[in-house]
């Protein structure tokens, strides 16, 4: 989240009336029963043989993917390998500075802000992402089966640009999509494993969290 909300004006970017969208916390045991019902799920998928990967889309994708992986393996998988990749969109810088600032700001005011953040994101937002792999070409191509993993899927871009590279690099792979929030509607890829949908979820380690 950034701060850039304090000098646009609402009407100067398009609406001067935001819809209100359905804000949820989100705690730790939340995060627990998803990642236990996601395993149980992919239990009924996965043999023995499978050179699994879990992919996690960095940063905020490796909150989840770390865990999930940490599941799978020991679900029966020890051999499950875990990287993450990252998806940016082009000449675009990480802008955070204002974290300590929001960790004090009355969560009324943080609602307002994130929900025209999502609005905002959804007017602006750039179709073309730059997928970089860090290098594991090789385990990639290598794996059976390949799990995707994003904190949250909003225009789905970001998502779509890295399936789209795995899927050259495995093309005889099963590949599955995992993301534990789908905040707009009709995104242009949809994860087969998500726990809500048109909402929007502040996590645990968020800077607008009181958790973290």
């Amino acid at each position: 989240m950034v701060l850039f909300y304090f000098v646009v004006p609402a009407n100067r970017i398009g609406f001067s009336s935001v819809n209100t969208m359905q804000i949820i916390d989100i705690t730790y045991p939340d995060l627990e029963n998803f990642y236990n019902s996601l395993v149980e799920k992919l239990s009924t998928e996965l043999t023995p043989d499978d050179s699994i990967s879990v992919v996690g889309i960095a940063n905020s994708g490796l909150h989840l993917s770390k865990p999930i992986h940490q599941r799978i393996a020991q679900n029966g998988h020890s051999s499950a390998k875990t990287m993450a990749v990252r998806c940016q969109r082009p000449h675009s810088k990480a802008r955070d500075s204002s974290s300590s600032v929001l960790r004090w700001i009355p969560k009324v005011v943080a609602n307002v802000l994130r929900t025209l953040e999502h609005h905002l994101l959804q007017r602006i937002r750039p179709i073309e992402r730059t997928v970089d792999l860090n290098g594991q070409e090789e385990t990639i191509s290598r794996s059976s089966y390949i799990l995707i993993v994003d904190d949250a899927v909003d225009s789905g871009h970001s998502m779509k640009s890295v399936f789209e590279k795995i899927k050259q690099l495995a093309p005889d792979a099963k590949i599955q999509l995992v993301a534990f929030v789908i905040t707009q509607k009709n995104p242009v890829i949809t994860p087969e494993f998500y726990q809500h949908k048109n909402v929007i979820v502040r996590f645990p380690w968020a800077v607008d969290s009181k958790q973290s």
